[in-house]
C-alpha cells in the first residue's frame, strides 16, 4: 500500500491558505547557507515550513557533541511541538542552502478563530498526521539500530 504524502496545506485551496497566512500572522524568511533558522525553546512558540531549500536539526548534548538529527526539505514542517526539548540538550536547525521558511505562530494554529474554518480543522489534522508519521519513521530507525547484528539490519531495511 502506497503511503500518501501528507503536507501541511493538503486537501486546503490556494485561496484558503492565502487567508490562513493572515489570519495565522504567518511570516516568511530567507535564509542562506550556515544560517540558523530556529533554536528550540521549552515554548511553544511557532511552528516552522520549508517552502524550498534545505535545513539540519541538530542537537548538542551537555557535553558539546553535535548529532544531526533529520534533513528537512520543501514540506517538512519542524518547531517545538514535533521535538520537546530535553534539559540537557539544545536542539536548532541550521540552513543547508538557500533556505525559506514560512513561520506560523502555534498558539494560532491550536486555538480556532471565530470564523471556525474548515480548512483550519484540515490542517490541524494535516500537522497530527505529519507528526504521526514522524514519530513511526523514528520508530523504524530505533527499530534497525536496536538489532544485534548487521546482518539483521540489513534484511530489515
Amino acid at each position: 500500500m502506497m503511503e500518501r504524502h501528507i503536507t501541511l496545506f493538503t486537501d486546503i485551496l490556494p485561496e484558503e491558505q492565502e487567508r490562513m497566512r493572515v489570519c495565522f500572522h504567518a511570516r516568511e524568511d530567507i535564509f542562506r547557507n550556515g544560517e540558523t533558522i530556529m533554536e528550540y525553546s521549552r515554548s511553544m512558540n511557532k511552528i516552522g515550513l520549508v517552502l524550498y531549500g534545505r535545513a539540519i536539526l541538530y542537537c548538542c548534548d551537555e557535553e558539546g557533541n553535535e548529532y544531526m538529527i533529520d534533513e528537512l526539505k520543501k514540506d517538512a514542517v519542524f518547531g517545538e511541538p514535533f521535538l520537546l526539548p530535553a534539559d540537557s540538550q539544545h536542539y536548532y536547525v541550521t540552513a543547508e542552502e538557500e533556505t525559506k521558511v514560512m513561520f506560523i505562530d502555534y498558539d494560532h494554529v491550536i486555538k480556532r478563530c471565530e470564523k471556525a474554518c474548515h480548512h483550519h480543522s484540515q490542517m490541524v489534522s494535516n500537522l497530527l498526521q505529519m507528526a504521526a508519521m514522524q514519530s513511526r519513521q523514528q520508530m523504524e530507525r530505533i527499530y534497525v539500530l536496536s538489532r544485534t547484528t548487521t546482518k539483521k539490519n540489513y534484511w530489515h531495511i
